[in-house]
């Protein structure tokens, strides 16, 4: 707005907005890259437009310094606090080679790549989110969202030198490469939030088109008939905005990984109850426990050391074994004869999320 109308205040709360994004959530500096391409792309195709904005951009530049303050001394100082979660989940770091080619089944870094750019481009349509701190078991967009974004997306690819549908193209194919295709365990939806807006906005640029060609359409047949378009268009809408809340409420309620039923598990006890942690998968100072139950898990039990050292459950303590552990239970069954063997479903009453032992 303060570069198309001259708007002063557009332009410093821009700068502001920036600023604060880069100090938000990892995703949110994607924002360099987007402006990045924006301004290249005013430069290429508009110079004329960019010449007479000139006073806009070193306005935001000065608007993005202040906002950032000492955040900049901070950051000169210690680049690597800035940079240290991207390089954590970069997918050419070696922990995250050797890990991601396990996950896909490959041996070589080109097919382990080539997964990436699957889930990477079917992340809208077919893929479902990987994180731990939700796991929605959906694609990132309901069936009738992924039709308009998909149309929306080949209409601005196609109309590309008009401003707005070249930014939407660009943040949308920037965040998906960075936040997908550049990073482990795709599509990991945390990192891939600020997708939101672009998404919505290219769905909604179809949406418009075909409302527009169904009102033509009515019109011609019979003019009173266009009434029926705006209907149609709140109708269809009101259904999948139904659906889709719905299946959000369903899937919230009732969907968790293991490590989420284990960590709701040990929040609801009472708070001088702790517990051992058999798993091949997890740790017992995974950031999930420790975000959901702090403290409650005292150490992890490798499955190979159950001996006669192993601690005894009693009164405040228990030991919790995750699913793929139930071979375990019978040898525990046989250590600790006077034990109480719980066993927890997950996410539906033939599926067992985790085994609990404690003493009667």
């Amino acid at each position: 707005m303060g570069l198309r109308e001259d708007r002063v205040w557009a332009v410093v709360l821009s700068g502001v907005l920036t600023a604060f994004c880069l100090q938000m959530y990892y995703s949110g500096r994607a924002i360099v890259f987007i402006l990045a391409f924006l301004l290249l792309f005013l430069g290429w195709l508009h110079r004329s437009f960019m010449r007479t904005r000139g006073w806009a951009i070193l306005l935001w530049g000065l608007a993005v310094l202040v906002a950032l303050g000492p955040m900049l001394v901070v950051f000169g100082r210690n680049p690597d606090a800035f940079l240290s979660r991207s390089r954590q989940v970069f997918i050419l770091a070696p922990e995250i080679v050797k890990h991601m080619q396990g996950v896909y089944q490959v041996h070589t870094v080109p097919a382990m790549l080539l997964q990436q750019a699957r889930h990477t481009a079917l992340l809208f349509h077919y893929y479902p989110d990987t994180g731990t701190q939700f796991g929605f078991t959906k694609p990132f967009l309901d069936p009738f969202s992924a039709v308009l974004f998909t149309l929306g997306t080949g209409y601005a690819i196609f109309h590309a030198r008009m401003l707005g549908n070249a930014l939407l193209i660009a943040w949308t194919f920037i965040c998906m490469i960075l936040g997908c295709f550049l990073t482990v365990n795709p599509p990991f939806w945390a990192r891939l939030m600020i997708l939101l807006p672009p998404v919505v906005l290219l769905a909604a640029l179809a949406l418009d088109l075909i409302y527009i060609q169904l009102r033509r359409g009515l019109q011609s047949i019979e003019p009173r008939a266009a009434v029926f378009a705006p209907i149609l268009a709140m109708l269809l809408i009101g259904v999948v905005g139904v659906i889709n809340w719905n299946t959000y409420v369903s899937v919230k309620g009732t969907f968790a990984t293991a490590r989420t039923h284990i960590g709701r598990y040990l929040a609801d006890l009472p708070a001088y109850e702790h517990a051992y942690l058999i798993s091949n998968e997890y740790n017992y100072k995974d950031r999930e426990f420790e975000f959901l139950a702090p403290g409650r898990l005292i150490a992890s039990i490798p499955p190979d050391q159950l001996d006669d050292n192993l601690p005894l459950p009693d009164g405040s303590t228990m030991i919790i074994l995750t699913a793929e552990q139930v071979q375990l239970v019978q040898v525990l069954q046989q250590l600790l004869p006077n034990a109480l063997f719980e066993t927890h479903a997950g996410n539906s009453p033939n599926e067992v999320a985790f085994y609990v032992v404690r003493m009667r």
